[in-house]
């Protein structure tokens, strides 16, 4: 339907990949560290790739510029001990010289999406999109806060790698029983934890990219995969600000200090994300453990390593201890329907699969 100022909201379709790029690498983070998150070489194909259900909504123009977009990408998700279709709400964005009807383009993405309600992620240094979002508006719902999360990057050298009585070591075919029991034991006692159905049910992801940190019987201890995601989706530096401008210049020296390199400006950020990473019972010493044997896993193969954690969490307590660079940002969840958005929170500590924000 037609709007009175000649914008127009629909779903994407894939001759739209190249426009919606455009629209993307129109915008960064800012800050210290202004960083492009991208799409290449095609946003629409990306997004699917991303998740094979997601739902890309769009606000063109006459002549079919893409002034706005917000993408709903379905996840199977651990709510309360049960899986739950959760929204991840991601990809807003609009050109800065446009009007866009934000209740238009939020009521035209979600209204009809496959969820229980949903949730979104925004940089703790996005000022304009956090105000944006907590402006009180009529037809906004309440926006629960879930927790702060942070994400690190840091060197595959800068975990240290304790000496310990388990095993260590690859997976392969032959482990995917054991590790989808794995991880659906951990599920059950951590919200927004994925479902997984098989290793090679996200994109890019197969058994071999999993490692196992196991007790001496044989059970696991810990479980993680490596998980390169820049055939379809990365992180460009925009710009050094601040501390890091001055770092970039003395890039040499970060290697043998065990921070991780600084891509050069316009570069693809070299990282693989650990993802799945299920510790059991959270257990700090397994945790340790495992993050410096997978790190030791990944220094042939990666300049870094990423991984994100929620506030209070164990594994965030550890990474704080490892040289890293770092980023906040905030988890809320909302429901368009009713006000009761993840009425099933607070029992469970919560996880974010940092893959897959």
């Amino acid at each position: 339907m037609k709007q009175k100022n000649s914008l127009l909201y629909r779903r994407a379709v894939p001759g739209d990949g190249g426009r919606m790029l455009e629209l993307i690498e129109s915008r960064s983070s800012g800050g210290a560290l202004d960083i492009v998150y991208t799409r290449r070489e095609d946003a629409f194909r990306s997004y699917m790739a991303d998740c094979k259900d997601a739902e890309i909504t769009l606000c063109v123009d006459e002549g079919n510029r893409v002034r706005a977009q917000m993408v709903c990408l379905p996840r199977r998700v651990y709510i309360g001990g049960k899986v739950r279709t959760v929204g991840y709400v991601t990809g807003l964005c609009k050109r800065t010289d446009s009007f866009v009807n934000l209740k238009r383009l939020l009521h035209a993405a979600l209204d009809d999406a496959q969820a229980d309600f949903f949730f979104y992620s925004i940089l703790s240094e996005n000022g304009a999109g956090s105000k944006m979002l907590d402006k009180k508006r009529g037809y906004m719902p309440d926006l629960r806060s879930v927790g702060n999360y942070t994400t690190y990057l840091f060197s595959p050298y800068a975990p240290k790698k304790p000496r310990h009585g388990f095993t260590f070591r690859r997976a392969d075919a032959a482990d995917a029983e054991k590790l989808l029991r794995h991880y659906r034991d951990y599920g059950r006692n951590h919200d927004f934890f994925p479902e997984m159905t098989s290793l090679s049910a996200f994109h890019g992801l197969h058994a071999e990219c999993f490692y196992l940190l196991t007790h001496p019987g044989g059970d696991i201890a810990a479980a993680g995969a490596l998980w390169d995601q820049r055939d379809f989706k990365q992180h460009i530096v925009k710009a050094y600000n601040g501390i890091y401008k001055t770092l970039s210049k003395w890039n040499v020296l970060l290697r043998p200090l065990r921070y991780p390199p600084l891509p050069q400006q316009g570069e693809v950020a070299d990282f693989a994300y650990l993802s799945f990473f299920a510790a059991g019972r959270d257990d700090p010493d397994i945790i340790r453990i495992f993050l410096g044997e997978a790190a030791a896993a990944a220094r042939p193969l990666y300049g870094a390593i990423c991984v994100g954690a929620i506030e209070n969490s164990e594994t965030r307590r550890i990474l704080d201890t490892i040289k890293n660079v770092h980023f906040g940002s905030r988890l809320c969840c909302f429901d368009l329907k009713r006000n009761d958005a993840g009425a099933e929170l607070g029992s469970r500590p919560a996880y974010f699969e940092c893959g897959l924000l």
